[in-house]
């Protein structure tokens, strides 16, 4: 026995031989590869753990930021009369179907002969619905100014009092900025209010939560990211929009926006639609826009903004570029002579390149330094007038009551008299015909007495330059090149003396609406 048993540790251990060896290799091959895989396997278990650690400890992250959130956020609903009750033939109207509206209205007065007198009906109620956020302990509330505009009662509801719901009155609202705030008339103790954060921190790819009740649902939470920032829609006077792709829908209206902190970063407010749901393109007011705004709203009820009296160009780098400059600031186009810039000695065209010691980006910029200057207070200003730095101060005002009325272009006539002497062709080098500014002119584009010289466009070659930037017949060009068109012959002579060059930078007016704009020219 103790024979054999060497001699197989023998046969193990010396090999007989080429083929022997290899048989030993390979086995010990095989025993290392099951090894590696035994280890791979080991090794990918444990990644797959790790991964759903950190994607359990992100979920778990949002839910406690909804549990802190969630007690500090409210449900809106409005409530008001109709001051104007709707007549028999509109209650009645099966569906809203057109046809039968217009029937009932023509046979109104034969249907009333007919049933004879009704009894008064009471007055309908309007009902709306929408989202707030709590903003200190005195149970200040802020919310968007269209979620309570025109009603007379407002209900508040807490995510975390359920079954009890508070009356609020307005403190004040400014729909200028679409913000308001509310108080709720006898708010509970150990009122939960949400921290305000820093808006400015927000960037593209940050993760956010919207919270609130879209279309009554309250308390519901959707997430997503900040998509972009600094988003103007038109819909309001002041505006540098947030946009998320976290699902916003209606109802969601002046709930907060939050970040991973648990800090409200915006205000839901609206959203871009095609089926009057979330479409994943909502917007949010930047909770640093609202802060100035909160504050007034709270210590007076309404807001007073800085004003500096000027029209802005509309933005185009290649002027400022023309001018001199790197493509940032601001082109004047027109300075309101009772303004505080023209006390200051502002000029149309100057190009603003600093307020307050700010150097200025563009045309949103400056408005919003603007408006959030305090009235009275003198500012530093540079601007770039003819290739040179000019630094003036300017005493900032209260913005007027109608300044958003202000400013809308009049209407012009259409058609041509056969008489008109045109002295270009539509295929000219700007794609525009133009005449000299007469009666008839006037008469016929509704030009204002305030405009003494120029041409008038009167034909524009719908693939011309003229055309692709939005000009259009009774539109008056009043500078080429920073120097004035008098009349049709001055506006041949600066074509000409133009030459070859493939840009012009002209300065055009419609009603009271004025700008400067690069054209590129035919060769």
């Amino acid at each position: 026995m103790r024979t054999n048993l060497r001699c197989r540790t023998v046969a193990l251990t010396r090999p007989r031989g080429v083929f022997g060896a290899k048989r030993v290799a390979i086995g010990i091959a095989a025993v290392v590869f099951a090894l590696a895989i035994t280890m791979a396997a080991g090794s990918a278990h444990a990644a797959e753990s790790e991964n759903l650690r950190i994607a359990k400890a992100l979920s778990n992250a949002y839910a406690e930021v909804v549990e802190r959130m969630l007690p500090a956020v409210v449900g809106i609903e409005t409530e008001k009369v109709n001051r104007s009750p709707r007549t028999d033939f509109e209650a009645e109207i099966p569906f809203g179907n057109e046809l039968f509206e217009e029937f009932f209205k023509r046979f109104q007065p034969e249907i009333d002969r007919f049933r004879g007198p009704r009894a008064p009906r009471e007055m309908p109620r309007i009902r709306g619905i929408g989202s707030g956020v709590i903003i200190d302990a005195e149970g200040h509330i802020l919310t968007n100014y269209h979620v309570i505009a025109d009603t007379d009662v407002i209900k508040i509801e807490i995510a975390n009092l359920k079954g009890r719901t508070f009356e609020a009155d307005i403190v004040g609202s400014d729909p200028n900025s679409d913000l308001a705030v509310l108080r709720m008339k006898d708010p509970p103790e150990n009122l939960i209010f949400a921290a305000l954060g820093d808006s400015d921190q927000m960037n593209p790819g940050n993760i956010v939560l919207a919270i609130g009740s879209p279309r009554g649902f309250k308390d519901s939470v959707t997430t997503g990211v900040v998509s972009a920032k600094g988003r103007t829609l038109g819909e309001v006077a002041y505006e540098s929009f947030i946009q998320t792709d976290a699902a916003i829908n209606p109802g969601n209206s002046g709930g907060p926006l939050v970040n991973l902190d648990g800090e409200v970063i915006g205000l839901n407010t609206m959203i871009a639609t095609r089926t009057g749901g979330s479409d994943g393109i909502g917007f949010a007011i930047p909770i640093n826009q609202a802060k100035s705004v909160i504050a007034q709203l709270i210590e007076k009820g309404s807001v007073t903004r800085g004003w500096l009296g000027i029209v802005m160009n509309p933005e185009e780098p290649e002027i400022s570029i023309a001018m001199g400059h790197d493509g940032t600031g601001v082109v004047v186009t027109d300075v309101d002579p009772d303004g505080p810039a023209a006390k200051a000695g502002l000029r149309k065209g100057d190009l603003v390149i600093s307020f307050d010691n700010v150097a200025i980006k563009d045309n949103e910029h400056l408005r919003y330094m603007v408006a959030e200057t305090p009235p009275g207070r003198g500012v530093p200003m540079v601007v770039l007038r003819d290739n040179e730095r000019v630094t003036l101060t300017v005493n900032i005002l209260p913005q007027p009551e109608d300044l958003f009325t202000r400013g809308r272009p009049a209407t012009s006539g259409q058609g041509e008299s056969r008489e008109d002497r045109e002295t270009n062709e539509a295929a000219s080098r700007l794609g525009i015909a133009v005449r000299n500014i007469d009666s008839q002119t006037r008469q016929l584009y509704g030009i204002e007495g305030d405009i003494i010289s120029g041409v008038v466009i009167t034909k524009i070659d719908p693939d011309g330059p003229a055309a692709s930037k939005g000009l259009e017949p009774g539109v008056v060009i009043i500078e080429m090149n920073r120097r004035p068109v008098i009349d049709v012959a001055s506006f041949r002579k600066i074509l000409q003396e133009n030459g070859d060059k493939e840009k012009m930078l002209v300065f055009v007016k419609r009603g009271a609406v004025a700008r400067y704009m690069m054209l590129d020219l035919k060769k």
